[in-house]
């Protein structure tokens, strides 16, 4: 036996939930459209060019899914002799070093987010 609260099924505590009036199709296909539009304005509308991509300027797919080099590889990515890879590391009196490293322990890795800004150009 089921008891009758005289509420419609899907009504909320403060009454109906149906609108009073429901719009027509055309109004209700009016509405989206400009909230649509108004969407593509503030993101700055659609445009034909391909997206940017965002390509590591690392190119070689040999270093695909490292995060850090030794200071060797990082050498071998930027061009460099081994021995010049490890002077960039030296800071140069005041001035902080060309190729920046981490130490854990006693050995030196260059994370892969230092040698992208260095091959962009960004210090």
């Amino acid at each position: 036996m089921s008891v009758r609260t005289g509420r419609t099924k899907g009504a909320d505590l403060l009454g109906s939930t149906r609108p009073a009036v429901m719009p027509d199709q055309a109004t209700l296909a009016a509405a989206i459209a400009t909230a649509v539009a108004a969407a593509f304005d503030t993101m700055g509308g659609m445009s034909n060019k391909p997206a940017p991509e965002t390509r590591s300027p690392i190119c070689d797919p040999k270093w695909d899914g490292r995060s850090t080099f030794s200071i060797e590889e990082a050498g071998e990515i930027l061009g460099l002799s081994r021995s010049a890879a490890y002077e960039a590391t030296k800071p140069d009196g005041d001035q902080p070093p060309e190729l920046l490293t981490i130490e854990i322990g006693r050995r030196k890795i260059v994370p892969r987010a230092a040698l992208e800004r260095l091959l962009s150009g960004q210090s």
